[in-house]
């Protein structure tokens, strides 16, 4: 028989060490919209407001997950990823990623497109994955461990609105 995973709800304090620690992104925690909820057998994500009123998730798992990973998980939670922070504040690090494995896979060549570099960045390794979230469509869903579905799990809007600075 399989034993229940006791899952650990993260504290405000929490997720702010993990971003600094594992983005060197330092953010103010106001308030948690979801905490922990399982979007995999052993992946779970958190949402949580910043004192600006931005809203983030942060996905944490046992497995070793990738950027596409993590889209997928977006999309099946229903939110919309505006920024992916690059683990260690690294902003280079999803181009370096794709760029070496380009090259591992064709070494002779020399030109690289977009189009391949955009490929290759979704098999970058990335867990714990941390997003800066633009829009959440009425409801935030969550993996049924049960009945292995998707499910609604809280009535919550959010888009960003873009103001144009001059």
């Amino acid at each position: 028989m399989k034993r229940k995973q006791k899952i650990k709800l993260l504290s405000s304090n929490a997720i702010e060490k993990i971003c600094l620690v594992s983005f060197c992104f330092q953010v103010n925690v106001s308030k948690i919209i979801i905490n922990m909820v399982p979007v995999d057998n052993d992946t779970f994500t958190t949402i949580f407001m910043n004192n600006k009123n931005e809203i983030f998730a942060l996905c944490t798992s046992s497995k070793n997950l990738t950027l596409s990973d993590i889209k997928d998980v977006n999309r099946k939670m229903g939110i919309k990823a505006e920024h992916f922070f690059p683990p260690f504040g690294n902003e280079m690090y999803f181009l370096n990623y794709a760029k070496e494995s380009f090259k591992a896979v064709f070494p002779g060549r020399k030109q690289i497109s977009e189009q391949d570099l955009s490929f290759y960045k979704s098999f970058s390794p990335y867990s714990p994955a941390l997003m800066k979230i633009s829009k959440i469509s009425g409801e935030i869903k969550s993996y049924d461990m049960v009945w292995h579905k998707w499910i609604g799990i809280i009535g919550f809007s959010y888009n960003k609105v873009k103001v144009n600075e001059q």
